[in-house]
């Protein structure tokens, strides 16, 4: 079975299994550089958000 392993190089491009790519990061559900979280609302804006309703 030594045959049947796979070999996976630096330079072969990935979809879900690269964790690098954008892909990867959605199904690993995690972020990074390719992927970014959402920053969160500054308190000013907050406070904005509340006059106006």
């Amino acid at each position: 079975m030594k045959n049947a392993t796979l070999r996976i190089t630096k330079n072969m491009d990935m979809g879900r299994g690269d964790k690098k790519s954008r892909r990867g990061k959605i199904s690993r559900g995690t972020f990074g550089a390719k992927r970014r979280k959402k920053g969160r609302k500054k308190a000013k804006d907050a406070a904005k958000m509340q006059k106006v309703r």
